[in-house]
């Protein structure tokens, strides 16, 4: 029980981030989970405007960050990739409760 308290008294949840700014893209993401929990996407799927899937692989994630959006906890990560011929940056988003991801760019 103490141990308990200790815990609960020293973490604080991410502030809540209201809600997720610009257009968001439902996708399909292969992610690795490490031994401490720590989700690494691998690589995604999207449709395209055309109807086409597209497969986005070699993920470079240049950062990660706890956020709460409309009180959802995520997990939200800056990449970079080779999408549709041109590097681009975007944010993945995974919806901890909904085991959902969303792209961002």
């Amino acid at each position: 029980m103490a141990k308990t308290a200790f815990l609960n008294a020293h973490w604080t949840p991410p502030e809540d981030s209201g809600e997720i700014k610009g257009q968001t893209y439902d996708i399909a993401c292969l992610s690795w989970c490490t031994a401490k929990s720590q989700i690494t996407p691998v690589l995604f799927k999207y449709m395209g405007e055309d109807q086409l899937v597209y497969t986005v692989q070699d993920i470079t994630i240049k950062a990660r960050h706890d956020r709460n959006y409309n009180g959802l906890p995520s997990k939200e990560y800056d990449c970079c990739a080779v999408v549709g011929g041109f590097m681009k940056d975007f944010r993945m988003i995974y919806f901890v409760e909904e085991s959902r991801w969303v792209m961002r760019l």
